[in-house]
């Protein structure tokens, strides 16, 4: 199934807060492509990406790191001492811990104009059990929705099973690739 919205069309216009993306990229696309220009005015990410990788990826595409918020997902700890705002890495077996940081970085978001990226959902999957995943996943997409706040979450294009893409894709608004 392949679906696009105004979501992935480098504007934010016209897209009803709250809503939420499915994007399979393939394994050289960044998740960076994927939401609006407008989206990196008011920016939470969550990646699997080093704070200083996400600094040089988000300078290299001209974005002002000020405006980024970053939940590292890593099994081992960064020192960061950049612009970026971050949290402290969460491992990626530690879905409540990751669940716990997320809902307090979903506050720095302006209710009705703020995006949620969640690059390479694969990460989890790899780590923590399936059904677990897809509950958290639930349950990010619960509070960016409440929060009136749109999100991309990627995975990377044949990484992961189409039983486990479909059951993923019936989660969002829209679904962009596959």
């Amino acid at each position: 199934m392949t679906s696009t919205s105004n979501a992935t069309q480098g504007s934010d216009q016209g897209v009803v807060p709250g809503t939420q993306l499915l994007a399979a990229l393939s394994s050289m696309e960044s998740a960076l492509s994927v939401p609006p220009t407008g989206a990196f005015e008011n920016l939470l990410l969550i990646s699997p990406n080093s704070p200083q990788q996400v600094e040089a990826e988000l300078r290299d595409r001209e974005i002002d790191v000020s405006n980024v918020g970053l939940i590292p997902i890593s099994g081992s700890t960064h020192t960061y001492e950049g612009p970026l705002w971050t949290t402290d890495a969460i491992s990626p077996n530690d879905l409540t811990g990751l669940s716990m940081a997320f809902t307090r970085s979903l506050q720095h978001l302006t209710r009705g104009h703020g995006w949620v990226l969640f690059e390479n959902l694969n990460v989890l999957l790899m780590y923590a059990d399936e059904q677990q995943v897809y509950r958290l996943v639930d349950h990010l997409i619960e509070k960016t929705r409440e929060r009136e706040v749109n999100g991309a979450y990627t995975v990377v294009e044949g990484a992961i099973g189409e039983q486990t893409f479909a059951k993923l894709q019936n989660r969002f608004d829209t679904v962009r690739g596959v």
